[in-house]
């Protein structure tokens, strides 16, 4: 690509790139959620079964409350990944029609000549 043409697709691409990041971010942010969630729940388990086996409930409360407060962190990080990935797809597809049109450009200066 020649002249401007070369600087619209570069700073489309920065932006691309920057969605690109963003949706990473949040694939990893739900991947950590969902470990910590997991962790959670295997602690919350073995806390069950042994108040369970001793007939003591008091601690229980409370890794409920932490089961509950990683569950809504997962939600959210989903929300968000789901929202990165609706960008990511609607970038991508501006990015094609781009290309697209940067590769009819040549051919319709030509014609112009």
């Amino acid at each position: 690509m020649k002249g401007h043409e070369s600087v619209t697709v570069l700073v489309f691409l920065s932006a691309f790139v920057e969605v690109q990041r963003d949706l990473d971010r949040a694939r990893r942010a739900v991947a950590e959620a969902k470990l910590a969630l997991t962790i959670c729940r295997e602690k919350l388990d073995c806390v069950v079964d042994h108040a369970f086996a001793q007939r003591k409930f008091g601690p229980i409360e409370t890794l409920f409350r932490e089961e509950e407060a990683a569950r809504k962190v997962c939600e959210r990080a989903m929300k968000h990944l789901a929202r990165s990935e609706e960008r990511w797809v609607s970038m991508r597809a501006a990015l094609a029609s781009e290309e697209e049109q940067a590769q009819a450009w040549p051919i319709l200066r030509h014609r112009l000549h």
